[in-house]
């Protein structure tokens, strides 16, 4: 990178002064613009543009157009000017120039540019320090209440995978053909599975109608259209409580998102105190940022099962992944996304 830029061209390189006094010698008939611009050292095509604007108004003042970039100099820019305090701001053209960006980066390697994620208007308004305080006060007081432990503490969440990865890798190719990546399909057949994951132990359901094979530890629940309903939840929840041997005299700490198959489900309840697991819900439109499902673990085992599909389609030429391969995909994603250095 260049450290200190210098113009590659003289373009607006001229005063308002000798602008002024060529356009007023072309319209008072003292010379023709080309004279004009060797003598006053200015561009002969602007000479004519400004006579052409002053002729039609004759209030017209020549005005020197900065670059397409605002002015960016506020108050406290004003003050360092006055001061004489040095800075990196130009303030010939009062713009911030690319080399102040870089020395900014280059001086807070915290700060990289990232592409911001598209989030609701309900997530950017429910996600603020009332509702995230009054969550942690919560659980503060769970925690004082019954003693929970690492092992003794779960995160339940839910997500979607499919055999139809929507991204693709990048590939090294010759220019003007088009370059294509096999899938199974055109369109996205979707399964949900829900999760449960603690410091020391993990556990998972399912849920597809047509899977014919499940990896070790797991097992499947049928639902035709791929969604979680109260009564699928309810038999993973029993599940549940058998993995993590939940009792009253040894309770459980279950964090999960206020969804009404969760908040809404009494049968759920019933259970859950009969069994000692104290269910703790996140607040409303805050579990992108609140749940550690979401925050850590979903990211990458979305992306290694999309790897673990690509895979197959490689290693499989001719076939197609279906749902009666997405269990034994997803198995080797599971394991990978735990092994995640990024965890």
């Amino acid at each position: 990178m260049v450290r200190k830029y210098r113009r590659q061209t003289s373009r607006q390189d001229w005063s308002l002064e000798a602008m002024e006094g060529a356009v007023n010698a072309v319209i008072e008939g003292h010379m023709g613009s080309f004279r004009a611009a060797r003598q006053f050292n200015v561009p002969q095509t602007t000479i004519e543009r400004h006579v052409v604007k002053k002729r039609a108004n004759p209030g017209y003042t020549v005005v020197k157009r900065l670059r397409p970039i605002d002015s960016v100099f506020t108050p406290e820019q004003e003050l360092a000017e006055r001061s004489n305090i040095k800075h990196p701001f130009n303030t010939a053209a009062k713009s911030v120039g690319r080399d102040l960006l870089n020395g900014l980066l280059a001086r807070n390697p915290t700060l990289p540019i990232r592409k911001p994620e598209a989030t609701s208007i309900a997530r950017a308004v429910g996600f603020n320090r009332v509702a995230v305080d009054r969550f942690f006060d919560l659980l503060e007081s769970q925690l004082d209440t019954f003693k929970f432990t690492g092992d003794r503490i779960f995160n339940c969440g839910e997500t979607g995978l499919t055999v139809i990865p929507k991204g693709h890798t990048k590939v090294v190719a010759l220019k003007g053909r088009q370059v294509g990546a096999v899938t199974s399909a055109d369109f996205c057949d979707c399964r949900n599975l829900c999760f449960s994951v603690g410091v020391l132990r993990t556990t998972y359901v399912n849920l597809s109608s047509e899977t014919n094979a499940t990896s070790g530890g797991a097992w499947a629940e049928v639902q035709e259209t791929g969604w979680m309903t109260k009564e699928l939840f309810l038999t993973w929840f029993k599940k549940f409580i058998a993995f993590t041997g939940a009792l009253k005299e040894r309770p459980i700490l279950l964090i999960l998102d206020g969804h009404k198959r969760h908040t809404k489900n009494l049968e759920l309840i019933d259970v859950a105190r009969e069994n000692g697991v104290v269910l703790l819900c996140l607040p409303p439109h805050c579990s992108h940022r609140l749940q550690p499902l979401d925050v850590a673990f979903m990211k990458p085992l979305s992306k290694f099962d999309k790897d673990e599909v690509r895979m197959w389609l490689r290693t499989h030429p001719g076939k197609v992944a279906t749902l009666h391969q997405i269990a034994s995909l997803f198995g080797k994603a599971f394991i990978h996304s735990l092994q995640c250095p990024q965890q």
